[in-house]
């Protein structure tokens, strides 16, 4: 009779793990109660046309990873959270040529998927460098997978580079010539 009160009077402890995922992209199991010392994995998925940018596992990093598991949880209050990202492969420069140094000119870039379409679900800022460091605005935005905008580059050389970062994303465009004190 008392063994069988003492096991009705036992409980097994439980922990809990939060998740929470980003928008385009899901983690499953979606929230876990875990035994005390069990293991638990989640599966971390992005939605069609993304890619994980990074997951948290109480709050630290651990990297771009499509699963992770808790082993031996004996803690309650575990986290993991995962963002997702547009999957850009590559931005492509639409012709550049015969600019002026100082004066402004139009600027096309496409956003492209893997394969070679454009990103239409890719909006974002662009970040601008050119091999004089003069190319200003240094930013273009983009909407719908292009970004269209006007800049300037102040020195006059030969074989500038113009190039775009974006979401470890980057693309150079090597089709600027100066000629006669022009890009």
């Amino acid at each position: 009779m008392v063994t069988r009160q003492l096991l009705q009077s036992l409980t097994l402890k439980t922990n809990n793990i939060t998740t929470s995922a980003g928008s385009n992209g899901t983690i499953n199991p979606s929230e876990a109660t875990v035994d005390h010392g069990s293991d638990q994995t989640f599966t971390i998925t992005p939605d069609p046309n993304y890619h994980i940018l990074d997951v948290k596992v109480d709050g630290e990093s651990v990297g771009a990873v499509d699963s992770y598991a808790f082993d031996n949880v004996t803690e309650d209050g575990h986290t993991i959270s995962a963002a997702f990202v547009y999957a850009l492969d590559h931005f492509t420069f639409a012709s550049i040529g015969g600019q002026k140094a100082g004066t402004a000119f139009a600027i096309t870039i496409t956003a492209k998927d893997v394969n070679d379409n454009i990103a239409t679900g890719y909006a974002g800022t662009g970040t601008l460098t050119d091999t004089t460091g003069t190319i200003s605005p240094n930013s273009i935005n983009f909407s719908n997978g292009v970004g269209t905008g006007k800049v300037t580059i102040t020195v006059a050389q030969n074989n500038v580079v113009v190039t775009i970062y974006d979401n470890g994303v980057q693309e150079i465009a090597v089709n600027f010539m100066f000629e006669n004190n022009r890009l």
